[in-house]
């Protein structure tokens, strides 16, 4: 009995202290003892494990929104100023079992889920990209943490074929380049490649084309807000919204044009009265000689169907965005 006494005394303290901490803005570290709690009252501040917290906030004259706007500025110092690979985001030692770790990330990725902040999903989907960062660094056993799954191999395998087949790609796209330079040239429309010294390097005609006509490269630091806008779209079925996304010359699996996709879609936004897509694990960056930006993700879509069973399907889709006024959708894959 004595033991339970002391139970109840303890565990209160600690939200006591946070609370008026809080409360007069004097805190500058969230306790890591307490931190798997605080992140379980910020997504679900109805379970029990929780209410201790929620009274000594209310006793501070704290409202939810206060408290959880002062704690998220609390964990962008904590958990998000080191390096996007870095252990310190999951708020976690590098010797941690796994099992605790898988904990963190779960409660870290339903607090900062882009669906529960709807009015700035950039700042949550940057959030949510660098805590699978970590998660993904300790399952590869980088920083000293634990091996890599099956799972991880597997996506390093998918981008390994994908870097081999961009390698093709950019290959015959030189090899065509290099004929259309060698016709023109049997033609006369460029004299000085017929007048050149036999013993000029053939390297140096392969390259002409590439560098009179290819355009400057292509930022790609602007692909992830197209697949935010993604997202909100599916979920909405706003299919004019969606389609403005893609590029007039998209490509899909087997849709092989524009008009094809959108009957697609509208077909799908048909049969499913409800449906949503997330994408995590994201990972951009520039292709054929930086005129593309080739994005991977790990897809998660939930829908129902006319019956209105639930359904729910996970894999890897991969995304080549060409540059216009904005980044298109060229090609999608999953």
């Amino acid at each position: 009995m004595r033991h339970h006494i002391l139970f109840l005394i303890v565990i209160p303290f600690w939200t006591h202290r946070l609370a008026r901490a809080l409360a007069h803005e004097q805190l500058t570290r969230l306790p890591p003892a307490h931190l798997d709690t605080i992140l379980l009252w910020l997504s679900h501040p109805e379970n029990s494990q929780t209410a201790d917290l929620t009274k000594a906030f209310s006793r501070f004259g704290l409202s939810r929104d206060c408290a959880a706007r002062r704690i998220h500025t609390l964990l962008d110092r904590q958990l998000f100023s080191g390096s996007p690979a870095a252990p310190t985001t999951l708020g976690l030692a590098p010797n941690t079992a796994p099992e605790i770790v898988k904990q963190r990330y779960r409660r870290l990725m339903q607090v900062y889920h882009p669906d529960r902040h709807v009015t700035k999903p950039l700042w949550a989907t940057q959030r949510t990209e660098r805590i699978n960062l970590a998660f993904d660094a300790h399952r590869r056993g980088i920083h000293g943490w634990t091996q890599p799954t099956a799972f991880t191999k597997i996506i390093a395998l998918h981008r390994k074929q994908l870097q081999q087949l961009w390698q093709r790609i950019r290959s015959y796209w030189r090899q065509i380049t290099l004929g259309f330079v060698l016709i023109g040239a049997s033609l006369g429309s460029i004299p000085l490649l017929l007048n050149a010294p036999s013993t000029q390097s053939p390297r140096m005609i392969d390259s002409v084309p590439m560098i009179a006509n290819a355009p400057p490269p292509v930022d790609c630091n602007g692909a992830l807000l197209p697949l935010i806008r993604f997202q909100h779209a599916y979920r909405a079925g706003e299919l004019n919204t969606l389609m403005t996304l893609y590029s007039p010359a998209a490509q899909e699996n087997d849709l092989t044009d524009w008009r094809s996709i959108r009957q697609a879609y509208a077909e799908w936004f048909r049969k499913t009265p409800t449906r949503s897509i997330h994408f995590t694990r994201v990972r951009i960056k520039s292709v054929a000689n930086q005129i593309h930006c080739l994005a991977t993700a790990v897809y998660e879509v939930n829908y129902q169907n006319e019956q209105l069973q639930q359904f729910n399907r996970t894999g890897i889709v991969v995304f080549l965005f060409e540059r216009s006024a904005t980044l298109n959708i060229l090609q999608m894959r999953y």
